[in-house]
């Protein structure tokens, strides 16, 4: 996991939902969007908080 993704200051849950999704930078993270992000489990109201800003505009 990239030291800038970990910085975020993500919950472990979301942290190993990204991981099992195979998001392991800001990188791989620009490339979702909000509704396909959302929708996995593990990705809360405060996760989706903290990680929109580095969503695919």
């Amino acid at each position: 996991m990239d030291q800038q993704l970990l910085s975020i200051g993500l919950a472990r849950p979301a942290l190993r939902c990204l991981c099992d999704h195979g998001i392991f930078s800001l990188e791989d993270l620009n490339q979702l969007t909000v509704e396909k992000l959302s929708s996995w489990h593990g990705i809360g109201p405060k996760a989706m908080q903290l990680l929109i800003p580095y969503l695919k505009k």
